[in-house]
């Protein structure tokens, strides 16, 4: 990280970054990143504000940028910038990001400190043991241990050893844990069986832990634990308030939120330390709050961070969801499930009944299982999870089609306006008193259709609602869409020795949904219908080593591959099949040129593929983070590093097979004159011309 610097701020503060690598930088006021920018985040620092204007120190391998402050301004910004880093990396007191942790004091009867205690905090469920021994002042400190049920004895020679049962660890919790010896023999034992609540008073932060209990026992739809942390102070979901992120999901079931009044794309979800987030790459990456969705099953427990952040959360401004997987333990636990969903007690709605149609479909079934135990006792441990999701959910939409003899031509029956047609080959006069004569009763004659619209217009099915088949709203449409989701997780745990301890985790989700749309895939959709496919992985790792008793290492790796894709039903290039030429993406030759271009009539439905579709993104997340701390005197001191490689790619497909817009115009009596825009004209007439008013 040498020589790497970038500032910017305005009147009355300025913001330093010591960086890696800043692969492009902006002019005076600022900088930008790459999404592949690499960044190895050390310090933020504060500098006095410069007259002459802003500073740029430009990386190795980059054209020289000019310096827009003194060399005297520039010397000290370098010096505050290497005090602040050392600073930073000796005295940040944070909190622990992702395990627990254990300190206290231990004193004697007479409350004086005893050094060289030996405290022991073993897992109750693991039976993994850790070891710290307190310094001169009866300090000691045991970080990095994973949530659950722990038993701690403090014990010296010349003292009663003292228990204390039943420690219950939170996620991002630090328990403070004081003990008092008293003068006795290894043979009596002090135990504690009862003691006060424990308070959050070794840490700042503000947040609210949701524990396995309520994650398994609440309802939740779709089983997402992400909802219940709209039940944390300050919580809102996404979906009310901040429509145009999307991480609440098309449906509101996916529960993105926003916290601390900060959008929702500044949420961080971190799955065991690693990042889990969905991010924007000018777009929403498939409408989703996290990349993978472990079950709750598969939760051990996940704290919400709304305020008083530590620096270690200082990639995101917004909240934080901490979230603790489950391990296995030295019994072997496991358990079946089935949710299942139906219409069978559902009431059939007002548009079904109408039409004549049956009840709209339902059928959700949600399934899977979990396994988690010892491979070696009190050393080796595994833990496996599965949940499939099959869902069949029906729509139901109502729609404007054209009768068999509209699509023939023959508007005569069309209804009130709609069957007012007016010949543009026989337009005269100028400006507001251009006019038109009518089509002879309301009809065009075959061999005024564009040849290309012909076979088009044949895909509109017919109407289908009874009475209603010149009148508008004469379709009824209800389709099921299909949502295919597998969610895996795998998880390792392994103890060397009470000095280190390692895991990894390997999630995977597999998610792919049909959405239809107002008409049928033979008519692809009325130009909405798509499919979705959510491939995730998630995969992370961490290595804890004590060095002395009171030196605590954490090594951890994490890495998130989330594409998504968002594409249109049909798979063959029918623009080239039905003769629809100069499309804009005719010459991309990307092998995405399937599908057909979009035809929208006034009156009447659309028809034809998805505009912007295909849409694709991905986002590859590498992540290494590494924790020191240690306890010297009074005080508990952690110093880290973390490094991200972000890559956010998207390709959105804006218009490529073409969009035509048929508004009346070329059928309407005076086309200059508004009112009679308004009140004669026919868009399909238009559109059996082949006169669009708009193509992109």
């Amino acid at each position: 990280m040498a020589g790497d610097l970038g500032c910017y701020g305005g009147n009355g503060s300025r913001e330093c970054f010591a960086v890696n690598r800043w692969p492009r930088l902006s002019s005076r006021r600022g900088f930008h990143r790459r999404p592949d920018a690499q960044r190895a985040r050390v310090a933020l620092i504060k500098t006095a504000p410069t007259k002459e204007g802003e500073l740029y120190w430009t990386p190795a391998g980059m054209p020289e940028r000019k310096l827009w402050i003194s060399m005297k301004q520039m010397m000290r910004c370098r010096m505050a910038t290497r005090i602040a880093c050392v600073w930073i990396m000796t005295f940040c007191f944070v909190c622990l990001a992702q395990n627990a942790g254990v300190q206290g004091v231990v004193t004697d009867q007479s409350t004086a400190s005893v050094p060289g205690v030996r405290v022991t905090i073993t897992n109750v469920a693991t039976g993994i043991a850790s070891v710290a021994q307190t310094n001169e002042r009866g300090l000691y400190s045991v970080p990095f241990l994973a949530v659950g049920i722990y038993r701690v004895v403090a014990e010296k020679t010349g003292f009663s050893p003292v228990t204390r049962e039943n420690l219950e660890l939170n996620v991002n919790q630090i328990a403070r844990v004081d003990f008092e010896l008293k003068i006795g023999s290894v043979a009596e034992t002090v135990e504690v069986t009862a003691a006060t609540a424990l308070l959050e008073s070794e840490t700042t932060a503000m947040g609210q832990v949701i524990e396995n209990r309520r994650i398994v026992e609440m309802p939740l739809n779709l089983r997402n634990y992400l909802e219940l942390a709209r039940l944390a102070t300050g919580v809102l979901p996404a979906r009310t308030l901040g429509r145009g992120s999307r991480t609440g999901g098309e449906d509101g079931t996916e529960g993105g939120f926003i916290a601390a009044g900060q959008h929702a794309f500044q949420t961080n979800v971190l799955l065991d330390g690693v990042d889990n987030s969905s991010r924007a790459s000018g777009g929403p990456l498939g409408w989703q709050a996290q990349a993978v969705k472990p079950p709750v099953d598969a939760i051990g427990e996940f704290k919400v961070v709304t305020n008083n952040n530590s620096a270690e959360y200082g990639y995101r401004m917004g909240g934080k969801v901490i979230v603790s997987t489950k391990s296995g333990t030295n019994e072997l636990h496991g358990s079946l499930y089935e949710f299942l969903r139906n219409e069978k007690f559902d009431g059939t709605n007002f548009f079904a009944n109408r039409s004549g149609s049956a009840k709209p479909t339902l059928r959700q079934n949600q399934f899977g299982g979990t396994i988690g135990g010892p491979v070696l006792k009190n050393r080796t441990f595994y833990f496996f999870s599965y949940q499939g999701t099959r869902i069949r959910r029906g729509r139901s939409f109502t729609s404007t089609v054209p009768s068999a003899l509209a699509k023939s031509g023959d508007f005569s029956q069309e209804g009130p306006r709609r069957n007012l047609l007016f010949d543009p080959r026989t337009t005269t006069g100028t400006g507001a008193a251009v006019e038109r004569q009518p089509f002879p009763g309301a009809r065009i004659p075959s061999n005024r259709f564009d040849p290309v619209v012909t076979p088009i217009m044949a895909l509109y099915p017919d109407p289908n609602i009874p009475g209603r088949e010149f009148q508008p709203n004469n379709y009824f449409f209800a389709p099921a869409d299909r949502d295919t989701s597998n969610q895996y997780d795998v998880k390792v745990d392994h103890s060397f020795s009470d000095r280190d301890r390692v895991f990894g985790r390997w999630s995977i989700r597999r998610d792919d949904k049909l959405q239809n749309g107002p008409l049928p895939e033979s008519a692809f959709g009325g130009g909405l219908g798509q499919t979705v496919k959510l491939p995730g992985d998630n995969w992370a790792g961490s290595w804890t080593h004590m060095i002395t008793p009171s030196l605590y290492n954490e090594a951890r790796f994490g890495y998130t591959h989330f594409p998504t894709r968002f594409d249109i039903l049909a798979s063959e290039n029918l623009n080239k099949k039905f003769g629809v030429k100069g499309a804009p993406g005719d010459t991309f030759n990307d092998n995405l040129d399937h599908g057909i271009a979009r035809f929208t009539p006034s009156d009447y439905g659309e028809i034809g593929s998805r505009s912007f579709w295909p849409n694709f993104n991905y986002l590859d997340n590498l992540q290494f983070n590494d924790s020191l701390l240690f306890q010297k005197g009074s005080h508990s001191i952690k110093a880290g590093l973390e490094y991200r490689k972000s890559k956010l790619f998207r390709e959105a497909s804006r218009f490529r097979r073409g969009n035509f817009r048929f508004n009346r115009i070329f059928t309407t009596q005076r086309p200059n004159d508004a009112n009679s825009r308004a009140q004669t004209g026919n868009g399909l007439a238009d559109f059996l011309l082949g006169a669009p008013l708009r193509k992109v």
